[in-house]
């Protein structure tokens, strides 16, 4: 199992960052990968359909979702293109006083026919592209600094 975790740093309030990012429907607002977000319900269960910029799509199921940790995780079920397999993500925004925030995103998956630290990169490199589009709704503005590890977060090898 390979685990991928990058974090930022942003300055904005906790509350604005999760109004953007929270929104399970609305991905396609903040990443730039992201063409269309499409949310249905199969057997009960919320899923997402993404459309990317190359035309292709994923689809999740979302695993859990609250407003008030301000965090969500999904599950990839159709994994288009994708070399992946299993792949479970979990995104969370958490103050960092008044008027910062962290937001961490972490991915665990298997991979199919490519060695774990080629997908890790490319899964490392969607995240930080996400986060690329959530600075410019903020103006770009980030906060310098090594983020902390956030409780719930281990740091071991990601490989």
């Amino acid at each position: 199992m390979a685990e991928v975790i990058e974090r930022l740093r942003i300055a904005a309030p906790s509350q604005r960052v999760w109004d953007l990012i929270g929104a399970v429907d609305a991905v396609h607002i903040w990443h730039p990968a992201v063409e269309a977000t499409e949310v249905f319900s199969e057997n009960g269960v919320t899923c997402r359909r993404l459309r990317l910029a190359n035309g292709e799509a994923v689809v999740e199921t979302i695993d859990a979702h609250s407003d008030d940790a301000r965090s969500y995780s999904y599950t990839m079920t159709d994994f288009g293109p994708l070399p992946l397999a299993r792949y479970h993500a979990t995104i969370t925004v958490t103050p960092e006083g008044e008027e910062n925030s962290l937001i961490s995103w972490k991915a665990t998956f298997e991979t199919k026919g490519v060695p774990k630290f080629v997908v890790a990169d490319a899964v490392s490199r969607r995240f930080k592209a996400g986060f690329e589009g959530i600075s410019r709704h903020f103006g770009g503005s980030k906060v310098m600094g090594e983020p902390p590890v956030p409780d719930g977060f281990e740091t071991k090898d990601r490989f």
